[in-house]
């Protein structure tokens, strides 16, 4: 009777364990968190000098005839009339040349920053509903934001703004989680794009900083390298 006993009480603990373990492994994902910072170098963990270019945000459209994109960011120093640069010194003003006004033209600027995530995040529950899009964003001028689209007036994360943003006032803060953040990234090359309209022909740029949690960040992207830069990644294997 004993030995049944205690044959029963080390099944029922071997199960235990099983369970316990299999659990903790669902419920703790290996997050990571990628800083999203315009001016920030992911090389050495700190900012771009002013004057420097932005290996990790790039120029994709300018509305100015003659220019080359894809093309790295400029570090510029802000205007007087701008805000300083947020979270200091981990981000600088970025604008489509050195001082922000050579050439301008009214048009659109559209800025992207790119990584690439594996499979693992669409394969873990609880990764999912740990994950977060955190920025905070001040343009000028008018400004949208999307993740892996062209963002538009219509088709803008940052609806719920409520019209913050602007160079000289508080920041437009947005944060995503969970199914609805998943829904919006997908494996392989995901890009965070920001596009800046210049209204008044004076200067334009503008300031990000914010970060995304998540698991399977398998890359980020350096220098204004073709589309296919990620086809090689473990989530496209």
């Amino acid at each position: 009777m004993l030995r049944k006993m205690c044959f029963a009480l080390a099944t029922l603990a071997m199960l235990t364990a099983i369970v316990i373990t299999r659990n903790s492994a669902k419920a703790s994902p290996d997050m990571q968190t990628i800083t999203l910072n315009t001016g920030y170098n992911h090389d050495n963990q700190s900012a771009f000098p002013i004057g420097a270019i932005d290996v990790f945000w790039t120029l994709t459209q300018d509305p100015i005839i003659g220019t080359t994109e894809p093309r790295s960011a400029n570090v510029i120093n802000k205007h007087p009339a701008w805000q300083p640069a947020q979270e200091p010194p981990n981000s600088q003003w970025i604008s489509y040349t050195g001082n922000g006004s050579t050439g301008i033209l009214k048009g659109p600027y559209v800025y992207q920053k790119c990584f690439c995530l594996t499979k693992a995040l669409w394969e873990n529950k609880d990764a999912i509903q740990q994950s977060t899009l955190d920025l905070s964003i001040r343009a000028d001028d008018n400004f949208y934001v999307g993740l892996n689209q062209m963002p538009t007036p219509g088709s803008n994360l940052l609806t719920q703004a409520g019209g913050l943003g602007a160079f000289n006032g508080p920041p437009a803060v947005l944060k995503i989680t969970g199914n609805k953040l998943s829904q919006l990234l997908k494996p392989g090359r995901n890009c965070l794009v920001v596009r800046v309209d210049d209204l008044g022909l004076a200067i334009t740029g503008f300031n990000l900083v914010g970060s995304l949690t998540t698991t399977g960040i398998d890359g980020i992207a350096k220098g204004p390298k073709p589309a296919g830069q990620f086809n090689s990644c473990s989530s496209c294997k």
